[in-house]
């Protein structure tokens, strides 16, 4: 059976809509349960004032499985991607791939307060087993990257999800090629706390952003050094 439906979901107080033709169809699995699944004409997905055009070539749910083919979210010079898996199985994976991602921008669209990190976020994703044990890896480049009005430049990072300790690590470089700046950083982030614990090596690095912290003791803090700087606790209180 198919179902045909016209959709156009609006929330005039984020300025979001959705507007969007659908089929949904049922159809029945290996294991001769119902499955549900779905397919969207190309369309413009609108949120907070922004415009991106949302293309899903299927969605379906079956065996406790939710399988996704060629998910895009496209915006002016940013896209986002998902093909794959979500499932309880660790050998299921869903991929992620996002290009030139303006992270203020993303970020100010969840965010009350005004984003400290800036910059063009590209990189892809692997996550197996999410609605189980998840374990994922990737990499992360950031052009431009800006913390706290201090310049790190490009960055690269690999993560990676640690099953046992339920924390990803983090482990990257920052290069600031105009004023010979290299900045290493190394640590992880715990989501069910939100607890960050990174180790800065600095390398003739900008050390503006540090007024974060200092602001009640010292102010226009600027300059350049070399050492290593730990910053440690739940993200709430940094």
């Amino acid at each position: 059976d198919v179902i045909n439906a016209d959709l156009n979901l609006r929330d005039t107080k984020t300025q979001s809509s959705i507007p969007a033709i659908t089929s949904i169809h049922l159809f029945e699995d290996n294991d001769n349960k119902i499955g549900i699944g779905l397919r969207m004409q190309p369309t413009a997905l609108t949120y907070k004032g922004n415009t991106w055009n949302l293309s899903l070539d299927s969605l379906q749910t079956a065996g406790g499985n939710i399988d996704i083919s060629r998910l895009l979210l496209k915006g002016e010079s940013q896209q986002l991607a998902a093909n794959g898996t979500i499932s309880t199985d660790s050998t299921m994976i869903l991929e992620l791939n996002f290009e030139h991602m303006d992270i203020y921008e993303t970020m100010s669209l969840f965010s009350k307060n005004e984003p400290d990190l800036k910059g063009t976020a590209s990189g892809e994703l692997q996550l197996a087993g999410i609605l189980g044990k998840t374990a994922f890896d990737g990499n992360l480049t950031i052009d431009s990257l800006e913390f706290g009005g201090s310049l790190f430049g490009d960055f690269d990072a690999l993560l990676n999800w640690n099953q046992e300790l339920s924390l990803i690590n983090i482990k990257g470089t920052a290069k600031d090629s105009i004023n010979g700046a290299v900045t290493g950083v190394s640590g992880f982030f715990r989501p069910n706390d939100s607890y960050l614990d990174m180790t800065i090596n600095a390398n003739h690095t900008d050390i503006g952003f540090l007024s974060k912290w200092t602001s009640s003791i010292f102010s226009d803090i600027g300059g350049r050094t070399t050492g290593r700087i730990r910053i440690f606790g739940p993200l709430s209180e940094l």
